[in-house]
C-alpha cells in the first residue's frame, strides 16, 4: 500500500518539478525580502535609537516583529523542502537548480 500524500505536503500534491520548483523559488523570493526589510528595520533602529526617538522606535519595533513573524512562517513554509532537499534536487531542470541557488 503506498503511502497518500498529506494535505500540508507542499511537493506531493506536485510531485513534477516543473510544479513545485517554482513554488519554492517564490518563498525564497519572500524569504530575501523579509530579511532584507529586516537589515533596513535595524539600521533605521539604530539611528532612532542614537537620535532619541521613542515613539517612533515602538512603531518600528511593531512593524519588526510582524516582518520576523512573517519570515518564521516563510521557514516553516520552506521546511517540506529543505527536509527532503537531497531527495528533491537531482529531479530539478537545470534552470531551475539554477534558479534556487541564486536565492539560497
Amino acid at each position: 500500500m503506498t503511502e497518500q500524500p498529506t494535505q500540508h505536503d507542499p511537493i506531493e500534491p506536485h510531485s513534477r518539478p516543473e510544479v513545485w520548483a517554482p513554488r519554492l523559488r517564490r518563498i525564497l523570493e519572500e524569504q530575501i525580502e523579509a530579511y532584507e526589510e529586516l537589515l533596513g528595520l535595524a539600521e533605521a533602529q539604530a539611528a532612532l535609537i542614537e537620535e532619541d526617538r521613542s515613539d517612533e522606535l515602538i512603531a518600528l519595533l511593531a512593524r519588526r516583529q510582524t516582518v520576523v513573524e512573517h519570515a518564521s512562517q516563510l521557514g516553516r513554509r520552506l521546511e517540506p523542502f529543505t527536509s527532503r532537499w537531497a531527495e528533491l534536487a537531482p529531479r530539478l531542470a537545470d534552470h531551475h537548480r539554477a534558479e534556487i541557488a541564486d536565492r539560497t
